[in-house]
């Protein structure tokens, strides 16, 4: 999921050229079909609308010579879509299950039976290495919704008593965003209910320099009345 990465039908990995790479892209993060126009307005928005037309043909055809045998996109009725389903496209999966867990709509119980490989798709980057503006689009709206959906689940696993599984999706989360606090309210309350006070207020103090080095702030008063419970 880090890459793009396209695989031949006998899981041959096969090497895409820029433009075409990013037309892939973009019709794959689609959950049914991207039209003509839009797919060629992302890729080309510079370029008058008739120019770009005659690019996309152009792409469309260079794309499935790309692979003769297997044929990557599909034009109908002025529509693109994915020739495979899109199960092939991991991405979806991993955006389904970090919505699941920002509404919590997945059960303490499941949380308990699943393996820690099933949050393994949240601590990925995506399309890592893609500098395009679409790319870099695609990655930051990523980033936010799996801080959201680490936190959410170190909150959740905190309240299983996963311990150490909670405190490693929170660090996961701050590798996201160092600035974010939740995540290290998890893992300062993960440590006070090891009753180990001394690494919690230790999170808690270094967390507090860099939020006021970074932005002048201090934290919370919900954090500040949690570690005030250690010195209580």
């Amino acid at each position: 999921m880090p890459r793009f990465e396209f695989l031949h039908k006998e899981r041959k990995r096969v090497a895409i050229p820029a433009v075409p790479r990013l037309a892939i892209t973009l019709v794959a993060l689609e959950r049914s079909s991207l039209s003509r126009a839009e797919l060629a307005a992302r890729l080309w928005p510079e370029v008058p609308e008739r120019q770009r037309a005659r690019r996309l043909r152009t792409l469309l055809w260079r794309i499935n010579r790309l692979l003769p045998s297997t044929p990557v996109l599909q034009a109908s009725e002025g529509r693109i879509v994915l020739a495979e389903q899109p199960e092939c496209v991991d991405i979806h999966a991993a955006w389904d299950l970090a919505h699941a867990l920002v509404r919590r709509s997945i059960s303490k119980q499941e949380i308990r039976a699943s393996s820690p490989e099933r949050w393994a798709p949240l601590k990925s980057v995506v399309l890592d290495g893609e500098s395009d503006e679409q790319s870099v689009s695609v990655q930051q709206e990523w980033n936010h919704l799996r801080l959201l959906a680490l936190d959410s689940l170190s909150q959740m696993l905190l309240a299983c008593e996963e311990m150490l599984l909670a405190v490693e999706m929170a660090e996961s989360a701050i590798k996201v965003d160092p600035l974010s606090e939740s995540p290290h309210r998890t893992i300062t309350a993960a440590f006070m209910r090891r009753s180990d006070n001394a690494t919690a207020w230790r999170v808690f103090q270094d967390y507090s320099t860099v939020l006021d080095t970074e932005l002048g702030l201090m934290p919370s008063l919900e954090y500040r009345e949690l570690v005030s419970r250690i010195k209580s």
